[in-house]
């Protein structure tokens, strides 16, 4: 009739060339099952591009990625364990949220790799305050990556009920009021801040109510304090970095200086 009866032939050396261009890895493909459940239980990258994506991808958890620059005009909880790749991408707000723009209320969160332009506010048990990211007690944070501007990076509730993990590294925070700030009615609330590029108005980083931080590195600056301790149990310890600004400790709080440079004097904490 016709019709060959082959109408393509691939050798096994062009069948390996494409394989290769379509970065097929067989040593780590995932298993499945050979029923219908396909995929079931796979973990993959939600990549959204809305704010309403956003919401949902957040209060789903898992993996989620930006595939464009967002815009939010309320605050997003999230409950669950949840990886935010910003992916060079920024997230911004519509004027200010009522609540934390991003607000970790549960599980644990990985911000990552992108700008956050964020202004909201994040009410404690000592006020109203702004903030870009919030969380709550018996919760993780961890940062990584992220140019913050606006009015404070991160802010947090009191962890009286449970323990509070919060873990900064290799962020600029360029705001009008507060760095970082970890306040907690429990020695479990622990904060590290590593090689960190900080630039706030009023306190850099802002430790009370025995919270403890760890300074590994980074440059730090404030027209206010760029350090701050207070209240009993409350220890802020600096292993090394560069800090322009007043060093500020009171009312039974403790700084412990292990290394870095001062444009006040340290003498005091040595």
């Amino acid at each position: 009739a016709g019709v060959p009866d082959v109408d393509v032939a691939v050798t096994t050396r062009e069948l390996g060339r494409m394989i290769q261009k379509a970065g097929i890895d067989f040593k780590n493909l995932e298993d499945d099952s050979f029923d219908d459940q396909y995929d079931k239980d796979a973990d993959y990258m939600a990549s959204v591009g809305t704010a309403d994506e956003l919401k949902t991808a957040l209060a789903a958890g898992g993996n989620v990625a930006l595939a464009n620059d967002v815009i939010i005009s309320e605050s997003l909880p999230v409950t669950k364990d949840t990886v935010l790749d910003l992916n060079g991408k920024n997230i911004g707000t519509s004027g200010s949220t009522t609540g934390s723009p991003l607000y970790l209320q549960g599980g644990k969160l990985t911000v990552k790799n992108g700008t956050l332009d964020l202004d909201g506010s994040h009410t404690n048990v000592n006020g109203t305050f702004s903030t870009a990211i919030g969380y709550d007690a018996q919760t993780e944070l961890v940062v990584e990556n992220v140019n913050f501007t606006g009015k404070t990076a991160i802010n947090g509730t009191f962890a009286t009920d449970g323990p509070l993990k919060v873990t900064v590294s290799d962020c600029t925070m360029d705001v009008t009021s507060v760095g970082i700030a970890v306040s907690a009615n429990s020695t479990e609330a622990i904060a590290t801040i590593n090689n960190c590029n900080i630039d706030a108005d009023v306190y850099a980083i802002f430790a009370s109510q025995g919270s403890k931080i760890t300074i590994n590195g980074g440059t730090y600056k404030s027209a206010g304090k760029v350090i701050t301790s207070m209240y009993d149990n409350t220890v802020v310890t600096i292993n090394g970095g560069t800090f322009d600004g007043e060093l500020w400790v009171t009312s039974g709080g403790s700084l412990v200086i292990k290394g870095g440079t001062f444009t006040a004097d340290p003498t005091a904490y040595v």
